[in-house]
């Protein structure tokens, strides 16, 4: 530990850290305070993370956390999941979907027992186990060998599973009878007709809800939760612990039906905010400043389709890897070199720049970088610790690009004002600056989501997919089928309700010479793909 009479730069606490370490093997943390916050940096790697302006009590009780593991290797492994906790907006609280997070950091603290939740709080923390449960006001009772019925007064109000430090929540073990302890607690909370299962390992929780349509993320019921690791609350959050875990929050008219309700009726509201900003912002922007890039001066329709093409591959890249940093499937919590150049983190830092009045810089560096993450993702990049994405989404090729709707997006053009310009004869009333009628936009909307926004697959052909064919071969069927079409007769089409022919290449099913073809129809692969 050390004492700064203001935060230090990255480099100095680096190189102080490498200094302590004095070139050894072994994990070191060092604290560097200043006024009522520290920095800390540590334990492992060549150039290991540095956490700035952390609360000094959570430092304070994370570091008594981890020195208070078995052994070395149970402490990293601490370290490993509580430091990038440090990085998220509320850290020590892991929101899976059941509860919004925006009504978690702006609509929570505005409670009018937040003050006192936070006074309740703060005598649990250092429980663990059992002893955390009754801290939080639950009269505990044995079930069965595995589980615990949490009462409050007379009402039983939830169902508990204390997990040892080596089980995982979701992977099954023999203990559970080869369950996982999610799912057995959830199945004995049914049979007990119980509205919660709450998960305990040492100082960590995790609240489920048995309904099936709780939350907010359209999960299954194992991965939505909400989990909180007390050790990590900052002074000022510690009030989450008492209202999102306690049996006065558990209640049925408790502070956490309370939050639910608030985080779908906010939901509701987000969900079409977003949905009109994605239509009339983010694709529309996209597309001019695409168009910009390409100096289309003055386009041709097919120029136009193509630009709305890019600028809706753009707009899926950004929220696919935006989705799989949040769901751990890109190591953003996990390696400081891809966590440096993540999505999340260039997004934080647009944001501080227009919070802070801070210019945006201009040219086409944040390009640039949001580029190479994109070839990390679609290729691998092992200093990165990111896997590679098998799919078109990434392709770098327009060649492998897929077929896609041109001839289906006229209705589509009125919504990129400034692509094309006023007298071209694609361009609609909207390009001159009028908006659409509402009540057609309503019908729009109900029409289905592709009527005004592809759906993330949008490129591909309408080609019946076959899970027998190799890769490829619905590109090469549906390159067939243009090429028919080409040489009939050009009579009006129903895109929507249209059945394409099916052309099922004849596949080669084992090593070796091919001895025999077999043709498939329809019904043949049909009851094929129902019988696995």
């Amino acid at each position: 530990m050390a004492r700064c009479a203001r935060p230090p730069a990255r480099t100095a606490i680096l190189d102080a850290w490498k200094e302590r370490r004095g070139g050894r093997a072994a994990p070191v943390i060092l604290v560097a305070l200043h006024s009522d916050t520290a920095t800390l940096c540590g334990p492992t790697g060549a150039t290991p993370p540095v956490h700035g302006k952390v609360n000094i009590g959570q430092v304070e009780r994370l570091c008594r956390e981890a020195l208070s593991q078995p052994d070395r290797h149970a402490a990293l492994k601490f370290l490993a999941h509580a430091l990038p906790s440090l990085e998220t907006v509320l850290p020590g609280l892991n929101n899976e979907g059941l509860v919004a997070l925006h009504e978690l950091q702006h609509g929570s603290p505005g409670r009018p027992d937040w003050a006192e939740a936070a006074r309740k709080a703060a005598r649990v923390l250092g429980k663990r186990d059992s002893e955390l449960l009754a801290a939080l006001g639950f009269q505990i009772e044995r079930l069965d060998n595995l589980t615990h019925l949490l009462r409050s007064g007379d009402r039983c109000t939830a169902l508990a599973v204390l997990l040892r430090e080596s089980e995982s929540p979701e992977a099954g073990t023999a203990r559970f009878n080869s369950l996982s302890p999610v799912n057995y607690a959830l199945s004995k909370a049914d049979a007990e007709k119980l509205s919660w299962v709450v998960l305990v390992q040492g100082n960590r929780l995790r609240l489920y809800s048995t309904a099936v349509d709780a939350g907010l993320g359209r999960r299954g019921r194992t991965e939505t939760f909400i989990e909180c690791q007390p050790s990590l609350l900052a002074d000022e959050h510690l009030a989450y612990l008492w209202l999102l875990y306690s049996a006065e929050a558990l209640a049925p008219d408790g502070s956490v039906g309370q939050i639910l309700g608030d985080s779908q009726r906010f939901a509701g509201d987000l969900a079409e905010r977003l949905r009109e900003r994605i239509y009339d912002q983010v694709v529309p922007e996209l597309a001019r400043g695409i168009a910009a890039a390409r100096d289309l001066q003055d386009p041709r329709r097919e120029a136009v389709d193509r630009t709305y093409e890019m600028a809706l591959t753009v707009l899926f890249r950004l929220l696919f890897i935006a989705y799989a940093e949040d769901r751990d499937l890109l190591p953003y919590r996990f390696n400081e070199a891809y966590r440096r150049r993540s999505l999340k983190q260039k997004a934080q830092e647009l944001a501080r720049c227009v919070a802070d009045g801070t210019p945006i810089a201009e040219g086409s560096s944040h390009w640039q970088e949001v580029t190479l993450l994109w070839e990390a993702v679609a290729t691998g990049n092992r200093e990165w610790g990111a896997p590679a994405y098998d799919g078109g989404l990434f392709a770098s090729d327009p060649a492998d690009f897929p077929p896609g709707r041109a001839a289906h997006r006229g209705p589509y053009l009125h919504r990129l004002p400034g692509v094309l310009p006023a007298l071209h004869p694609g361009a609609t009333p909207a390009c001159l600056g009028a908006g659409p009628d509402p009540a057609q936009r309503a019908r729009e909307v109900r029409c289905g989501a592709d009527d005004r926004l592809a759906c993330a697959d949008h490129r591909w052909s309408r080609a019946a997919a076959d899970p027998l064919h190799r890769a490829g071969t619905r590109a090469q069927a549906a390159a067939r089928q243009a090429e028919a079409q080409a040489t009939g007769p050009t009579a009006p089409q129903n895109h929507r309700c249209q059945r394409l022919p099916v052309v099922l290449p004849v596949v080669k099913t084992f090593g070796g010479a091919t001895s025999g073809y077999q043709l498939v129809n329809n019904s043949a692969q049909a009851q094929s793909a129902k019988s696995g």
